[in-house]
């Protein structure tokens, strides 16, 4: 055994990080073992609010896709929402034209696939007609009484695809039942990947 200022000290915060790394690990194998894809969604949840309990004087910006974000039946929000309340403030993307990354048929990553432009009865149509190229909309501030925005109320047609390309991009939604807010693009260009991409 050599002398002790040669051993390395494992503090209790690298105890704690490699014990919910075995977690995670067990996580993933219940997964990919699961009959129930919802189960991604509640540990994707819990692994949240483990950073958050280990970090309690911070707050977390979570990036997802937004059918994770949503707090709609079984989604990661949907977990998180009902943990702490209205501290969790659900934004959904909404594009009404243009390109993104996806997966294809190949087995590849493409940059060139094309979005539906958005068709009436969707709330992209709606919001696009605002003339605006960007904005935030907070829908929990809005007026219910107000007529003119009623609209938002309705189960209207709204953009889901998910890592793979599809041409059947629109299913009907009640928006304010999955987001607390909305970000509108009129037009999105593809992020940009490190992998391999396959435009053609």
């Amino acid at each position: 055994m050599g002398d002790i200022k040669d051993q390395k000290i494992i503090d209790e915060t690298q105890i704690e990080n490699f014990i919910q790394s075995t977690v995670v690990i067990k996580q993933y194998l219940d997964y990919i073992s699961s009959t129930f894809s919802s189960v991604r969604d509640k540990y994707m949840a819990e692994n949240v609010s483990w950073i958050l309990e280990h970090n309690p004087e911070s707050k977390i910006v979570l990036w997802a896709h937004n059918e994770h974000i949503s707090k709609h039946y079984q989604a990661m929000g949907k977990y998180l929402a009902e943990r702490y309340g209205n501290q969790y403030y659900s934004i959904g993307f909404l594009s009404n034209k243009g390109k993104y990354t996806a997966g294809n048929s190949q087995f590849t990553i493409s940059t060139e696939n094309k979005l539906a432009e958005g068709k009436p009865g969707s709330f992209e149509y709606n919001f696009s007609k605002t003339g605006l190229p960007i904005f935030f909309l907070d829908l929990n501030s809005l007026d219910t009484n107000n007529p003119q925005s009623n609209w938002l109320n309705d189960r209207l047609y709204q953009r889901i695809i998910g890592g793979d390309a599809t041409d059947d991009q629109f299913w009907p939604v009640s928006i304010k039942d999955k987001f607390d807010g909305i970000i509108f693009i009129n037009s999105t260009n593809p992020s940009k990947t490190f992998l391999p991409i396959k435009n053609n």
